[in-house]
């Protein structure tokens, strides 16, 4: 459906425990088997399981987006050449 439609389905941890590490989340976004279903990193939530940049670099081409919660992280996905949408939760 994803696919008729034009969209991409980004894939998120959410803490609930179903998919937590970068390994995990590969596996996870592989079993579509679909061009139409990648992952999206949260800074935020990654780092109780690996750094952002591992997270990144395990990923690779199946990160769509990362989000993060302070400019700081904003570095981190530079030194592993992220190319994609990028979006900053500030207050």
């Amino acid at each position: 459906l994803a696919k008729h439609a034009a969209v991409t389905l980004a894939i998120e941890d959410v803490w609930d425990g179903f998919v937590v590490g970068p390994l995990e989340v590969a596996r996870y976004v592989d079993a579509f088997e679909s061009r139409s279903v990648k992952a999206c990193v949260d800074t935020s939530r990654t780092v109780f399981y690996a750094s952002h940049q591992d997270f990144i670099r395990i990923l690779g081409s199946r990160v769509v987006k990362v989000r993060a919660r302070s400019m700081g992280a904003l570095g981190d996905v530079a030194d592993v050449a992220f190319r994609g949408w990028v979006t900053v939760e500030t207050l």
